[in-house]
């Protein structure tokens, strides 16, 4: 049976896409020794700590980014318009939107250090510094997506997840890392990466323009997204967030452990799609038997994915983090049917977002999971005191219904253009 695994997965995931799954396995591994050996190093509190910062700057890119790297990618995918001049946009719109987040940063610093307890003033200034590379970042990927470069764009990932981890590990062998150190050198290597990623458009069209005559499409088309993504953010993290309120720093270091691992079942999803995107979701080419068959691909591995995790979680969690993280197993197993349906419903909401433009139906679909997240959130840990197994309740259960009613409003949909 063992000789027949291969054979089984070149016929659940295509070829083009087991390439991409590699590079993401590759960025996946580096990112996530880095979490186990900042877990080890600094115990919860200190990985609790900065998991909240990543979680904060996490949650200032999708708030102030407006959906505008989804606009560029509307524009580069249904125009012809040089590379540049999308490259060019996107660098004053990410300049501008920093620059607007650091202001209100330094006006209004009561708000953060209050939704971000445990975190001081200097911390949310180098999280909203990091906005520059990071809305730069993101806007390179949909730029990439956009012009098909997606196998280029995981080996970078990759690559650049990679030097990271190689960066570090002589710091934390050496033991001349603290946490604020730490903080430092990730910031810098953020924006190193940002660099390479700028040299590399430049290489492909450098001469850079403005699409001053596409600003309001951008923006109306990106408005709509902005607010899914948002609301999207909202549902994905708000757990911790909340944790972090009720129980500090040290529960979201743990708890962060089991999200990290379960969330893994998300990269599938940009496997499956990058390589087959105008297929699938531009309107001029799409081809109902191709998404469909994504589809079920998808969820079979996301199934496969989700029980082989649950099985090896509470040995590798053990051996990887050590005895101070081994409460992390339990909610990660509680999050994983949650994530492997929300992760399949991620190709339906994109099925809707793109090719059917009912951004209206995904956007009500996210607000009903994020308040129902939020209200099971509060019942679980703050009314009735479940600790971090409570948000891993919450989550899954958001998630699991979320997932279902886009799933139903999609085969409804497709089955209509049979």
């Amino acid at each position: 049976m063992i000789s027949q695994l291969p054979r089984l997965f070149n016929r659940l995931v295509p070829k083009k896409s087991s390439e991409i799954i590699v590079y993401q396995v590759l960025a996946f591994l580096a990112t996530f020794t880095l979490s186990i050996l900042l877990a080890r190093f600094f115990g919860p509190e200190g990985k609790g700590r900065f998991d909240l910062f990543l979680v904060f700057v996490t949650v200032l890119v999708e708030i102030v980014h407006l959906g505008a790297g989804s606009g560029l990618l509307m524009i580069l995918s249904q125009q012809k318009i040089p590379l540049g001049r999308v490259h060019g946009t996107a660098i004053l719109i990410a300049v501008g939107l920093s620059l607007t987040t650091i202001g209100l940063n330094l006006f209004f610093p009561s708000l953060a250090l209050e939704a971000f307890r445990g975190l001081n003033q200097e911390w949310l200034f180098w999280g909203t510094l990091l906005t520059l590379p990071m809305l730069y970042k993101n806007f390179w990927t949909h730029i990439t997506l956009g012009i098909g470069a997606v196998k280029t764009q995981n080996q970078f990932n990759a690559l650049l997840h990679g030097l990271v981890l190689l960066i570090f590990i002589p710091f934390f062998f050496g033991e001349s890392l603290s946490l604020e150190s730490s903080l430092y050198l990730y910031t810098f290597l953020v924006f190193a990466a940002a660099g390479i990623m700028f040299i590399w458009m430049l290489l492909r069209d450098p001469k850079l323009g403005f699409l001053s005559s596409h600003v309001k499409s951008i923006v109306f088309y990106s408005f709509a997204l902005y607010l899914a993504q948002a609301i999207n953010l909202l549902h994905f993290r708000a757990d911790q967030v909340m944790i972090n309120w009720k129980l500090g720093a040290s529960e979201v270091g743990i708890y962060a452990v089991s999200v990290k691992i379960a969330e893994l079942i998300f990269f599938l999803e940009m496997a499956f799609v990058s390589i087959h995107w105008s297929q699938i979701f531009n309107p001029e080419k799409f081809h109902r038997s191709l998404f469909v068959s994504t589809l079920k691909r998808h969820s079979l591995v996301a199934i496969l994915a989700m029980v082989g995790m649950a099985i090896i979680s509470p040995f590798m969690i053990h051996l990887l983090y050590g005895e101070s993280f081994t409460r992390a197993t339990l909610p990660l197993i509680v999050l994983l049917p949650g994530t492997a349906i929300i992760s399949v419903a991620k190709l339906c909401s994109n099925y809707f977002t793109f090719y059917k433009k009912k951004i209206a139906l995904i956007l009500g679909i996210s607000l009903t999971g994020a308040l129902l997240n939020i209200l099971l959130n509060y019942l679980f840990m703050f009314q009735w005191d479940f600790g971090i197994m409570g948000a891993a309740y919450a989550s899954s259960i958001s998630y699991t219904l979320g997932g279902l009613l886009t799933g139903l409003f999609c085969y409804r949909s497709v089955r209509k253009e049979a």
